[in-house]
């Protein structure tokens, strides 16, 4: 998958669920402890195990009572009422538990006044404390009670000091605040001793029970564990991990009849079966796989499922397929390579001009055939959709977007697109909402789809407010995939969920006028220009291409609408692509430049694509043109009369370069992976490299010689 480098910062979503394993590195802590080792329960109840030793020292910690005259009757935490200060099983409450007999003689330092038979100060004995003795007080009492409201009904500023109530009360509310913080942190104090083979047998118990959330998570716990270390038997381990994940999924869909839910146990399953090298479980993973996928049309075709569901040799036809496409492009470099090198020192200037040129064209050629190459590959999985979902129920067309729509796809790029329908009912929307469903799973069975991509949420939660919640790396293969389950992504039929700041699902299957509504100025403040921008360059795929022209003009004339304004910002189009193309120059400045980056390592897609793509696409889009390849719209612009030919030359020239480095590093690491060095490769430190382990050494891109 091609990290999304957006162009606004999206909001993450509200959480669904809780999601409570903490993510960090290796050197990280929380609260003294190694959050590698935080393993949290359902919904952040802390694991029903020791928490007493972590718990006794936050209570030292702010020694609100004497040691020797408190009984605490300790246990295991097992909800979030009482995984706190050694609360009693049998009390109804934590208030409860200090009511006893045994708290008669309790006494609190410094003051030592005696409590009531209720566990609280008297009055007078309040009246008799000192400022910081009453504080004290207060934030023993909440935490023992876990009722911040004690503080204010029970600890009244009249009764602490009869003058200088104002001040009292700004104290009495730190002191509030101070206590909810302490209670947050005790609230947190976890078992951090369980190892892997504890971690399964618990999430293996909570299957059993049918607590899939919580199984989930300490399943996630126990692939943290393996993730840690390095080696043939952690990848075994990982494996198993994320094939138990995947069992925990499909079961939970079941329970739940999700359809999201069973696309990302197979997720899992392909995640794990390119980790597994145990033939017997190789073959256990198929199996779940296909049971997976044979779910997931029993959602949708009911009993017909069985006969329908693909083998799994077809998956790998199609397997084979895609790597013919990234063969064939190989080759094709190659060749290009020896016949056009403008950089030879014996060139002249005229030389070179001309064998750059021809180069330009031969990499135009090169995107071109991926194109489509890829067109057909994806006509063909659709194909098999229909065949085994039925014919559509209204004509529809599946338009390209990104890097298809600009012709610069490679065989490892996300697959970004949307459909057209001339009919929006609920029926029609449905049936297509299954197809792009059922398509994603093909998809994902070519087995180079990453987790984080799919939003497994105890891996990888984009919708939790909290940053550690996404903290699964995946070094798994990364090639062709769907577009990013992420918020900010999401660029696929289905669409993405409410978000925090936009409480609104969105989909991409609408009529031709409705699409064309994403360009309003109101849809696209409120959605993000982004998504507006992204949906202005599209490309035919299949179905029929009449509802593209539709909507293509629809667009052209809500573009093309005049402002009010004066100069650039006089239509709808130059007013956003100006603004767009500052923000693009502002956000992706290159550091090639930088002498401090010579022979560094770089990104190509971040450090060399990335702003000769948006600001070429983005002067098309300004002035109108109505193609979407980078080299057409050069073409375009030069005959418009808008650039002149030696800079329409140099522009052709450095956005085949860029492509073509985006290209030849995802084919050398055949993977989604650009990292690349102008530096040439030293022969004795590839062989030191090739025979250490892939999985430990980063693989970079060095030019030729």
């Amino acid at each position: 998958m091609e990290r999304v480098e957006e162009r606004e910062d999206e909001d993450v979503n509200v959480p669904l669920e809780v999601n409570s394993l903490v993510a960090s590195g290796a050197d990280e802590t929380y609260e003294g402890r190694n959050k590698d080792d935080a393993n949290f329960g359902d919904v952040g109840d802390p694991l029903k195990e020791n928490v007493e030793e972590s718990q006794h020292e936050a209570m030292k910690k702010e020694e609100p009572f004497n040691d020797d005259l408190l009984k605490e009757d300790h246990h295991e935490a097992t909800t979030e009422n009482d995984d706190f200060l050694g609360i009693s099983e049998n009390s109804s409450s934590p208030q409860d538990s200090l009511r006893s007999e045994e708290m008669d003689g309790l006494y609190i330092e410094p003051s030592c006044q005696p409590l009531t038979q209720d566990g609280e100060v008297h009055s007078s004995t309040l009246e008799m404390m000192t400022e910081e003795e009453a504080l004290a007080y207060a934030i023993q009492l909440s935490l023992l009670t876990g009722d911040m409201s004690t503080t204010e009904d029970q600890l009244s500023d009249t009764d602490v000091h009869p003058q200088g109530a104002e001040s009292k009360e700004k104290e009495v509310r730190t002191a509030q605040a101070e206590s909810q913080d302490q209670e947050c942190r005790l609230t947190y104090q976890v078992e951090v001793n369980k190892t892997y083979d504890e971690l399964l047998c618990s999430a293996q118990s909570c299957v059993d029970t049918g607590l899939y959330s919580a199984a989930e998570k300490e399943f996630a716990a126990a692939l943290k564990i393996a993730c840690r270390r390095g080696g043939f038997e952690e990848e075994a381990k990982v494996s198993y991990c994320l094939q138990r994940l995947g069992d925990v999924y499909i079961q939970g869909a079941a329970k739940r009849n999700d359809a999201e839910m069973v696309m990302k146990s197979i997720a899992l399953y392909n995640s794990a079966l390119v980790r597994c090298k145990n033939a017997e479980r190789w073959q256990c993973l198929v199996d779940s796989l296909k049971q997976a996928e044979k779910t997931s049309l029993e959602g949708i075709i009911g009993e017909y499922a069985s006969q329908t569901a693909s083998p799994y040799s077809l998956d790998q036809e199609h397997k084979i397929v895609l790597q013919s496409i990234r063969e064939t492009t190989r080759e094709a470099l190659a060749v290009l390579a020896h016949k056009f090198n403008p950089y030879s020192p014996a060139l002249t200037q005229e030389q070179r001009i001309d064998i750059e040129e021809e180069r330009c064209i031969g990499v135009q050629a090169v995107f071109s055939e991926i194109h489509e190459a890829l067109k057909q590959f994806l006509r063909k999985l659709l194909s098999e959709c229909f065949d085994v979902l039925g014919d559509p129920p209204s004509g529809y067309t599946v338009i390209g977007l990104g890097s298809f729509a600009r012709k610069e796809m490679t065989p490892y790029s996300d697959i970004e697109f949307a459909i057209l329908v001339d009919d929006s009912g609920d029926e029609v929307k449905q049936f297509f909402m299954n197809v792009s469903r059922y398509l994603h799973i093909k998809v994902l069975n070519l087995g180079e789809t990453i987790l984080p991509s799919v939003g497994i949420k105890s891996l990888n939660d984009f919708y939790s407010d909290d940053p550690t919640a996404s903290w699964f790396y995946d070094d798994g293969p990364r090639g062709l995939s769907f577009d990013g389950a992420m918020p900010w992504a999401c660029k696929v039929p289905y669409g993405r969920p409410p978000t925090k700041n936009k409480p609104f699902p969105l989909d991409l299957v609408k009529t031709p006028e409705e699409m064309a509504q994403l360009q309003t100025e109101d849809r696209a403040a409120k959605e993000g220009y982004h998504l507006a921008e992204v949906m202005e360059q599209t490309a035919f795929i299949a179905g029929d291409a009449n509802l593209l022209e539709d909507y293509r003009a629809r667009v052209r004339n809500i573009l093309d609408a005049p402002t009010g304004e004066g100069g650039l910002m006089r239509t709808v189009r130059t007013k956003r692509h100006l603004t767009g193309l500052r923000s693009d120059v502002a956000k992706f400045h290159t550091t090639l430049h930088d002498l401090d980056m010579a022979g560094r390592v770089m990104q190509a897609k971040r450090d060399m694509h990335r702003l000769p793509s948006l600001v070429v696409s983005g002067l098309g889009l300004f002035h109108g043109c109505k193609s979407h390849s980078p080299w057409d719209i050069v073409d375009e612009l030069e005959q418009r009369g808008n650039l002149d030919p030696a800079s329409s030359h140099n522009i052709r020239v450095l956005i085949s370069i860029a492509n073509e480095m985006r290209l030849r590093t995802y084919l050398d690491n055949n993977s989604q992976k650009d990292s690349f060095s102008s530096l040439p490769a030293l022969p004795q430190l590839v062989a030191k490299s090739t025979e250490s382990s892939k999985d430990k050494v980063q693989n970079v891109y060095h030019f030729p010689t």
